[in-house]
């Protein structure tokens, strides 16, 4: 499953071959218009469902359901791999939208994400300078001008608290910055 920005962007690091079919959220209008363009580009329109919904729980199951994903046995644990990019920092409630997608992965599933972050400013590669401007930011409308997107938010911790995992593999990137980032994955054990 795919919840990232709607524009498709992640679909480039996806080979044709070994995927089976992607699952798509996207409650833009708007943005699945893009999306839908993107798909049919790299040559993906046999291969993605895009879902008129948005990642948080409520709104993601009943379009699994419609997908035919989630049957009467209710199992939930249906996806190989989630991938979530530049998306956690901008849903309402993150900490059970990640709970949520974490359920949906597979014994030994991967959840994939690249999100920005909250400056670890505590830490040696941090600066209170540019936790200073996240927070002047924040203040001053990022988070309505940049489409919800909320600087303040430990977004590896809340995917490190939301299940068991096996393997963990984070880089954080721009750590000095005021608009840091992490990537990587973590491994659900099985």
């Amino acid at each position: 499953m795919d919840v990232g920005p709607g524009t498709g962007i992640n679909t480039e690091y996806f080979n044709k071959d070994t995927v089976d079919m992607i699952y798509g959220a996207e409650p833009s209008k708007a943005m699945q218009a893009q999306l839908y363009d993107t798909v049919k580009t790299m040559g993906f329109e046999d291969k993605y469902r895009v879902m008129e919904c948005g990642a948080e729980y409520e709104s993601l199951i009943p379009a699994l359901k419609k997908q035919g994903l989630i049957g009467e046995d209710g199992n939930m644990e249906i996806f190989d791999t989630i991938v979530c990019g530049k998306v956690l920092c901008s849903v309402p409630n993150p900490k059970e939208t990640i709970e949520g997608l974490v359920r949906l992965l597979k014994p030994g599933g991967k959840f994939m994400f690249n999100e920005h972050i909250r400056n670890r400013c505590e830490t040696k590669n941090g600066s209170y300078l540019a936790r200073t401007v996240q927070r002047l930011a924040m203040l001053f409308g990022w988070e309505s001008t940049m489409a919800g997107c909320d600087l303040e938010r430990d977004t590896v911790d809340f995917i490190e608290q939301a299940g068991e995992w096996e393997d963990k593999r984070v880089t954080y990137v721009t750590e000095w910055a005021s608009v840091p980032f992490a990537y990587g994955w973590m491994g659900k054990k099985n």
